[in-house]
């Protein structure tokens, strides 16, 4: 029984889950569409696991605030060299894993993570935007696109509940169903309905706890709506706009199916 407890106790260490998050980040066959990206969060994993280990074995005094440190002597050399690395997948903010240096390392460095998540959903998005916009017009990029919409179910909108999900999906159906029926879209009234989506996510975004798994997911899913609205306001006319609008809903649709298999809760 001891030697159990132990062994739970030493896969918790911050290495361990360092190296699970390299391992789970890496091979996953539906990212094959945007491997490049993982490959670099996973280097940046390994560069911190790199940099902790600098923390055990050189540490160097250092007063802050009346409080003594041990930082690394090499440790501003370590930190440039993520600055540089991460120039390719976005602004992460840096600052904010200095500080993991120096205050709670666990609790600030999965802060970095959900930063570098959000940096790679948004290439992500950015890259695929048009294609789901499009889909009807793109036969042969739907089965990639439907790979996409479960990669995007299982990992990164899984913390969000099944039913607060599907409640922004029944927003979305509820406009689409109305104006197709009445006048197939013409009215730009349903762009109006659908950009009132956001504030809806910001008020639930809003009320979770700071850093939490589901405020993340909430705040990728704003990163979705908000490029769907600016490529459908780009549209020049209603017929298309609403086309669009048309080709989303689909996608939104596959999505929701998955994220009823991947949902961590039901609520």
């Amino acid at each position: 029984m001891h030697k159990q407890r132990h062994n739970r106790k030493q896969s918790n260490t911050l290495e361990d889950k360092l190296k699970n998050k390299i391992e789970n980040n890496t091979k996953d066959p539906r990212n094959r569409y945007c491997l490049e990206y993982n490959e670099k969060y996973s280097q940046i994993l390994s560069d911190i696991c790199n940099i902790i280990e600098v923390l055990k074995t050189q540490p160097l005094k250092v007063n802050i605030k009346n409080k003594t440190y041990d930082i690394p002597k090499n440790v501003k050399n370590d930190i440039l060299d993520l600055i540089i690395m991460q120039k390719d997948i976005g602004n992460i903010d840096i600052k904010k894993f200095q500080n993991s240096l120096k205050g709670d390392l666990e609790k600030n460095v999965d802060t970095i993570f959900q930063e570098i998540d959000y940096v790679i959903f948004c290439k992500i998005i950015d890259k695929y935007v048009k294609d789901i916009l499009n889909l009807q017009e793109l036969a042969d990029k739907i089965c990639e696109i439907i790979l996409l919409s479960e990669y995007l179910a299982e990992k990164h909108f899984s913390d969000l509940p099944s039913t607060k999900f599907r409640e922004f999906y029944d927003y979305v159906l509820r406009i689409y169903e109305n104006y197709k029926k009445n006048d197939g879209g013409k009215n730009i009234k349903w762009f109006i309905e659908f950009s009132l989506i956001k504030p809806k996510i910001a008020y639930y975004y809003g009320k979770e706890k700071k850093d939490s798994n589901k405020k993340l997911a909430l705040k990728k899913l704003e990163y979705l709506i908000n490029s769907v609205i600016d490529n459908i306001d780009n549209t020049s006319t209603p017929k298309e706009k609403f086309k669009k609008f048309e080709n989303f809903k689909t996608f939104y649709e596959s999505v929701v199916a998955y994220h009823r298999i991947y949902a961590k809760s039901e609520h």
